[in-house]
């Protein structure tokens, strides 16, 4: 197995919902689903 050549750091969000309403405000939601398109019969599963 190869080392990774740079460290990922991996921190906690405890605001999630602060951090969801900045998003909103920029509207990057809007912004991303006019990039990526929407899918309408997607089905999340919880692992």
């Amino acid at each position: 197995m190869k080392k990774p050549s740079e460290a990922i750091n991996i921190v906690n969000l405890d605001y999630l919902g602060i951090v969801a309403g900045i998003i909103d405000e920029m509207e990057l939601v809007e912004e991303v689903n006019k990039q990526v398109g929407i899918r309408v019969k997607e089905t999340l599963i919880p692992i």
